[in-house]
């Protein structure tokens, strides 16, 4: 329950969301919080809306017990490319399940794609190429290698096709 502050011109509550420490001028339609924000944290609390890896606190929209954006990367980066593809494996064709697994790679090598392309300068549009490609790597390859940043590199269309297909 909130803890009632007598000040010189009215009453001031203290939020009842645990952590907050902010306090309010009463307001019946928040019953007990400063804001509607905290009233939604303490739902999802109450609701079972946080992380189990971390503890984050997930929107009212978030399902229970599920895994935030974060620990389920984190735990991603953890699984072998061989589980990864089975896990993948409903899509039809080779191509398809190493095509999920190079967006991962997009995915966790965001800042990579900001800077030019390595090869010519251009900037405009770059692609995330495998410095070592994705179907060199052993099935017991950690999804967390195969997309390392020292195995990536920011290349262009055109200088992409000529890395991936060189001339002998």
């Amino acid at each position: 329950m909130s803890k009632h502050i007598k000040t010189k011109l009215s009453f001031r509550f203290e939020c009842a969301l645990e952590g907050c420490n902010k306090t309010y001028i009463a307001n019946s339609s928040l019953h007990n919080f400063c804001t509607v924000k905290c009233q939604n944290k303490q739902w999802s609390i109450d609701n079972g809306r946080t992380c189990p890896g971390c503890g984050y606190v997930k929107s009212r929209s978030a399902r229970a017990n599920t895994l935030c954006k974060s620990c389920k990367t984190n735990e991603l980066k953890k699984i072998s490319k061989g589980e990864y593809l089975a896990q993948v494996s409903g899509r039809s064709g080779q191509q398809n399940m190493h095509s999920a697994l190079r967006g991962l790679g997009r995915t966790w090598n965001k800042q990579i794609l900001l800077e030019p392309c390595a090869h010519c300068g251009y900037n405009k549009h770059v692609q995330l190429a495998h410095k070592r490609p994705v179907s060199d790597f052993p099935d017991t390859a950690l999804l967390e290698e195969i997309n390392s940043p020292d195995n990536v590199i920011a290349l262009c269309p055109n200088c992409h096709w000529e890395f991936d297909h060189p001339k002998e």
